[in-house]
């Protein structure tokens, strides 16, 4: 098997994890959190650019340890990371970004197509530690893997879709390509 097509089974891989993930069966607590997490104050945080970020060899996909790495490896101290959520195709998705003063900024490389910008939801009700050199996250009690769904039965429903394209062997990101069924937030 070439390079490139052992890259895109990769993707592939791991996107069905990830899929997977967003289909739990929808709970009270997810309910409350989704409403709780709507009132927080939104920001604009700029993204570094690429390549900035590939000569800081800054992974996709690892928010938080590029952000903990920002904080910890700062000999003046400055930086400082912060947890929260960024809403992506209609989810609340967890995400860190750095903090230095009064600014904020993304240090994690952004899929094709992001802008030069995100919006990020501040949460200091998420509570965070590292086990095993993963960090864990929880809010309210519970663990969060990915982050939280205002329409989990929408978000079932697209998952299923998507499975079934991942899974029929099309283009990882050829599957992408159909929207979200969500409601802006």
């Amino acid at each position: 098997m070439g390079e490139a097509k052992r890259n895109l089974e990769e993707v592939r891989t791991t996107m069905l994890r990830v899929v997977e993930g967003w289909m739990l069966e929808p709970t009270e607590w997810e309910a409350r959190m989704v409403a709780e997490v709507r009132l927080l104050p939104r920001v604009e945080v700029p993204r570094h650019p690429a390549h900035v970020l590939d000569y800081m060899k800054m992974k996709m996909g690892e928010c938080h340890a590029n952000a903990w790495f920002m904080e910890r490896k700062d000999p003046a101290r400055l930086n400082k990371r912060v947890v929260g959520w960024t809403v992506t195709d209609g989810q609340f998705v967890l995400h860190s970004v750095v903090r230095r003063g009064k600014d904020m900024f993304c240090v994690t490389p952004a899929p094709r197509g992001a802008g030069e910008s995100l919006i990020f939801i501040p949460d200091r009700a998420i509570v965070y530690e590292e086990i095993d050199g993963r960090f864990a996250h929880s809010r309210g009690g519970e663990r969060i893997k990915y982050g939280l769904r205002p329409d989990p039965a929408a978000s079932i429903k697209f998952g299923h879709l998507l499975l079934s394209r991942l899974k029929s062997g099309m283009n990882p990101y050829k599957a992408m390509e159909i929207a979200p069924p969500f409601s802006d937030l």
